[in-house]
């Protein structure tokens, strides 16, 4: 099984449920426990950077800035690594 691929399947099945609002999608409960991971580092940050930037514009608000979003990111990885290790 490819990690790569299985996040990014979680993480898009996690997106699609909480924009369309699902009526049932606590069926998904399981591909928020498996997401620990979100923030991106070292090349792959640097490399998404720009590409970010280029966004600008195409949504009905402003975008965060880049750092700010990897911040928010970071935190709800170390909130999701904190609930984890209650759990555990």
């Amino acid at each position: 099984m490819d990690i790569e691929r299985t996040f990014w399947e979680k993480a898009t099945l996690i997106h699609v449920a909480s924009v369309k609002r699902q009526r049932y999608w606590e069926v998904y409960a399981r591909h928020w426990y498996d997401l620990i991971r979100i923030v991106p580092t070292g090349d792959i940050q640097s490399a998404l950077k720009p590409d970010y930037v280029g966004l600008a514009g195409m949504f009905e608000r402003d975008l965060y800035v880049f750092d700010i979003l990897i911040d928010k990111c970071k935190q709800v990885e170390n909130q999701m690594d904190k609930t984890s290790e209650e759990w555990s």
